[in-house]
């Protein structure tokens, strides 16, 4: 279970009408496209994708989907708040978004037992994050863009993905990456 820091800047879902007052960087949100993390063009997948919202409580919502193991596929998906701060989009782990996540594993959702064992296991391989205040950075490099995270303003070049902006009609979806 690596790479579970995603949930936070990290689904397949339509965006309210309200999510017309998002701001750069997540603007392109606001036009019902998601963030495709470590994309493969070819295959149309992503490692994760993040879709953002105006919550209820007018705060920005991430609605991460992250694959968290590949065999077997478990997906995790959760919703934990954002906010934008010196144009980059930031958040802290929680360990509430790991227990409130939902999980699915090779296609099928987790029951409760299962997603207690699961959520249990991600919040495990979060320890070193959790409590932490993560900011990325959307970085053009040349024709691709990068995302570059710190955590607690140290730069965290381990991080660092590729990420492109998916429509759901363009036919993107989670999958893990080829070894």
């Amino acid at each position: 279970m690596n790479r579970i820091w995603l949930a936070v800047a990290i689904a397949g879902f339509s965006l309210p009408a309200a999510a017309a007052t998002l701001e750069a960087p997540l603007d392109l949100a606001a036009k019902g496209r998601m963030q495709c993390f470590s994309p493969d063009p070819v295959k149309k997948t992503c490692k994760s994708m993040a879709g953002y919202r105006i919550g209820r409580n007018g705060n920005i919502e991430d609605i991460a989907t992250v694959v968290v193991s590949g065999s077997p596929l478990v997906i995790m998906e959760s919703i934990s708040p954002v906010e934008i701060t010196d144009g980059k989009v930031c958040g802290r782990v929680r360990e509430q978004d790991f227990a409130n996540a939902n999980f699915s594993t090779d296609g099928m959702p987790a029951d409760m037992k299962q997603t207690q064992t699961l959520a249990h296991a991600a919040v495990l391989a979060a320890k070193q994050l959790l409590g932490r205040f993560i900011c990325t950075a959307y970085v053009t490099d040349g024709d691709s863009v990068k995302a570059k995270s710190t955590v607690d303003g140290t730069p965290r070049p381990d991080m660092e993905q590729a990420v492109i902006w998916v429509s759901l009609d363009d036919g993107y979806r989670i999958a893990a990456p080829a070894q």
